[in-house]
C-alpha cells in the first residue's frame, strides 16, 4: 500500500440516537451506516427517510441534518471520520457512497467497523495501517455491491433488527421464523448463506460485542453485565466472553484488548 494511512479523527457506535443533528463537515470525511431504527435525512435539498441498512459518505461542502424519525424515533449508528491525500484517490475512483446505499447484510459492515474501532485503539503505527486496510475494504465491498446488487432474503433485515432488540432475552428462532413467514429450516440455511455464519454464532457474537462495550463505557459490575444478557451462570459467560474476545472480562474492561 502506498502513500500515507488515512488520517483517522473519530469513530463511535451510538446503538439508540435520539437527538437531531445538523452539521457542515469542512475538511474531511465519513462513512456512516444505520442498522436499527428509522432516520430522516436531509443532504441540502436532498430528502431522504432511511429503515434498515443503509451506509452514506458525508463530505466537505453539503449542510448534512439528522432526525429520528416514527414509529422508532431512534437510528442506530455506526460511524468512522478521516481526512488526508488518500480520500482524494476514494472519491476519484468512485469509492465513496455519496448517496445513501442500502446495504446486505453478507457484508457484515457492523461487525467490520466494530473491529477498524477497536484497531484504532491501539497505540502503534500498525495499527493505522490496518485500520487503513479495513476501511479500504469496506469502501471496495460497497463500491463492488452497488455495481452489482446482491438480492437477500426480504425478511432478513427485519430478523437482525429483532435479533438485536431481543439480545438480552432468550431467542425463540420458531416463533421468530414464524412470525416472518419462514420455516426455522428456511430461516437458518439462507441465515447461514447470506451472513456467512450459523444463526447462533451470530447472536452469541452481538451479544459478546454488546458484552464488550458495557465493559469500556459503564461502571455496571460484571455479573449485572452478564444477567442483562440473559446469562444465569457467570462462569459460564466469562467462560464465553475469553472464548470471544481472548482474556476474561475484568482483563478487558482494565485494558482493550488488540483484535
Amino acid at each position: 500500500m502506498l502513500g500515507n494511512p488515512v488520517q483517522f479523527l473519530w469513530a463511535d457506535f451510538l446503538p439508540y440516537y435520539t437527538c437531531a443533528l445538523t452539521r457542515r463537515f469542512p475538511n474531511y470525511y465519513g462513512l456512516q451506516y444505520q442498522d436499527g431504527g428509522r432516520m430522516a435525512l436531509q443532504v441540502d435539498d436532498h430528502q431522504y427517510l432511511l429503515h434498515g441498512t443503509y451506509a452514506w459518505c458525508v463530505y466537505p461542502g453539503p449542510q448534512f441534518m439528522y432526525a429520528p424519525a416514527s414509529p422508532e424515533g431512534y437510528w442506530s449508528h455506526r460511524y468512522v471520520t478521516f481526512q488526508g491525500a488518500r480520500t482524494d484517490a476514494y472519491r476519484a475512483e468512485g469509492l465513496l457512497p455519496f448517496l445513501p446505499q442500502p446495504v446486505s447484510p453478507a457484508l457484515r459492515l457492523g461487525e467490520r467497523l466494530d473491529h477498524l474501532r477497536a484497531v484504532l485503539s491501539r497505540p502503534d503505527r500498525q495499527g493505522q495501517w490496518l485500520a487503513t486496510h479495513l476501511l479500504e475494504g469496506i469502501l471496495l465491498d460497497l463500491a463492488e455491491a452497488r455495481m452489482s446488487a446482491r438480492p437477500y432474503p426480504v425478511w432478513l433485515p427485519d430478523l437482525l433488527q429483532r435479533l438485536d432488540r431481543q439480545l438480552t432475552q432468550a431467542m425463540d428462532y420458531t416463533r421468530l421464523a414464524a412470525e416472518l413467514g419462514v420455516t426455522e429450516t428456511t430461516l437458518r440455511r439462507q441465515f447461514k448463506t447470506h451472513l456467512g455464519v450459523p444463526l447462533h454464532t451470530y447472536v452469541l457474537q452481538k451479544k459478546m460485542a454488546l458484552a464488550g462495550d458495557l465493559l469500556r463505557t459503564s461502571t455496571l459490575p460484571i455479573q449485572a453485565i452478564a444477567e442483562e444478557l440473559g446469562y444465569t451462570d457467570i462462569y459460564f459467560f466469562h467462560r464465553q466472553f475469553k472464548q470471544y474476545q481472548g482474556v476474561p472480562p475484568r482483563q478487558y474492561r482494565n485494558g482493550t484488548p488488540e483484535r
